[in-house]
């Protein structure tokens, strides 16, 4: 009985373990600087099906949006969801403060907060390292944000796995 309750038990937290959400954030990482325009146009996702690519977009001097396609086989259409988007700039590292704000889902509310990234352009790749779920603390201000990932960010928890988005026009 108590072999069978540890293999459930252990079963459950790999699963909540491969669930889990990347770090959400209520401050950004920082002030938007000039956005990158090697960051707009087409980009191939690395975990969709073949069909689902991202357009971002360049909507003033300093911001993105960013439409996510993701093709749905049955209805023989495309399910939307809509980010904003900006870079800041860390000891020479650019971040990716990233922020739902349309989810083309019925009765789905897009989460309040910051989705926060890495972010490496090489060319016509962008490699996003997401903030990683084991992060726990809650930042009021962007200064206090910054401390942690200077302290903190070289440890090998503090970055999930890394995304490759290729860049298709």
């Amino acid at each position: 009985m108590k072999k069978q309750l540890f293999r459930l038990l252990s079963l459950v937290l790999i699963v909540f373990a491969c669930t889990a959400c990347p770090y959400q954030s209520e401050v950004p990482v920082g002030e938007a600087i000039s956005l990158d325009p090697a960051v707009v146009g087409k980009w191939k996702t690395p975990l969709g099906k073949k069909e689902d690519y991202m357009e971002v977009r360049q909507t003033d001097d300093k911001y993105y949006l960013i439409v996510e396609y993701s093709y749905n086989q049955t209805q023989k259409q495309y399910a939307t969801k809509e980010y904003t988007a900006h870079l800041s700039e860390l000891n020479g590292t650019k971040y990716l403060n990233v922020k739902v704000k349309k989810v083309d889902e019925k009765n789905s509310t897009p989460p309040s907060g910051l989705f926060l990234h890495k972010i490496d352009i090489k060319g016509n790749e962008i490699v996003l390292s997401p903030l990683s779920e084991f992060i726990r603390e809650k930042f009021s201000t962007s200064a206090d944000l910054q401390n942690f990932i200077q302290k903190h960010s070289n440890l090998s928890f503090f970055f999930g796995e890394d995304q490759v988005f290729t860049k298709i026009n």
